[in-house]
């Protein structure tokens, strides 16, 4: 439908590696670097949706953060990749606002993420005394899930933001953006698989 509908040349997929019916000219696969592959077992005995052996199949292997867990895979060739916070956005009115405003002070963390805890570490790193509010990834919020009642300001992710923002806007409320930050080798090697490759995205 994208190609269909826009001139779009590139189609970038989320966890599209399972979806193969879907058409791809390459495959990369993003690995937490504190997590690892953990039992290495597939779902659901382990944390896997294909066996570790997969990695063998695709193009690029980044692993996001490091780890013991993790070691091993970049010593092999995997590209490193690092989360850095970003100043906080306001929910109420868009402005922008350093994170160095809250050190020292106790905030609401909320997350809703695949690995909440890189995000509670990245806030305390900043000096804020965090309270902790963990939810299901791809958990779909009410609004009593972000109200504490108490006053102290509200920081989440900029995946669960673009959830709550059905609830209007919302005052001490903030949400952190990351910048990823790739080593230019890794775009060495993707120019280089695309200039390899011709086959169209479609099948």
């Amino acid at each position: 439908a994208l190609i269909e509908q826009t001139s779009c040349d590139i189609i970038i997929s989320d966890d599209g590696l399972q979806h193969y019916r879907m058409g791809r000219t390459v495959e990369i696969a993003i690995i937490d670097g504190v997590r690892g592959l953990g039992n290495e077992r597939c779902l659901p005995v382990g944390p896997l949706r294909e066996p570790p052996n997969r990695l063998d199949d695709v193009d690029l292997i980044v692993v996001n953060g490091q780890g013991a867990a993790t070691q091993k895979i970049v010593q092999e060739g995997a590209f490193t990749m690092r989360l850095v916070p970003n100043t906080l956005v306001s929910m109420f009115d868009s402005s922008y606002l350093d994170i160095s405003r809250f050190s020292g002070q106790r905030i609401h963390a909320v997350a809703g993420i695949g690995n909440p805890r890189r995000f509670y570490e990245s806030l305390k790193s900043q000096g804020c005394e965090v309270i902790e509010h963990s939810f299901a990834d791809h958990h779909q919020y009410q609004q009593d899930d972000i109200t504490f009642g108490d006053g102290l300001p509200v920081i989440m992710t900029e995946k669960d933001a673009v959830k709550c923002r059905v609830f209007g806007a919302l005052s001490h409320t903030y949400f952190m953006p990351v910048d990823a930050v790739l080593p230019t080798a890794l775009f060495e090697h993707l120019h280089n698989v695309l200039r390899d490759r011709t086959q169209p995205l479609t099948n």
